[in-house]
């Protein structure tokens, strides 16, 4: 099977026979505060989640998915530039709220 990870850039081969042992989920701290946790298939990184929860549900689907491909559920298209040039353009700034 063949996982996209959750940036959408990469395409990873993976055994199935290789799971659930080759996924592995590690905490990310910065200054003792959790930023997140990751996900990875051996060395490489699937994914960044906000909870342990959501990262071991993420691995389930994984596990348990029985198509070729898999993406990576939590990917947010990069729309940050679009916000800075609304504010550098005058913008108000409830226009950049969710």
């Amino acid at each position: 099977m063949f996982i996209i990870n959750q940036d959408r850039d990469r395409i990873i081969n993976v055994k199935k026979s290789d799971l659930p042992d080759a996924l592995l989920t590690v905490p990310k701290f910065y200054k003792d505060v959790c930023m997140g946790i990751n996900l990875y298939y051996k060395n490489t990184l699937l994914g960044t989640f906000d909870t342990v929860q959501d990262a071991i549900e993420e691995m389930n689907s994984i596990i348990i998915c029985k198509r070729r491909f898999y993406c990576v559920r939590g990917h947010e298209p990069f729309e940050l530039w679009e916000r800075i040039k609304l504010v550098m353009l005058g913008g108000d700034s409830d226009e950049m709220a969710d």
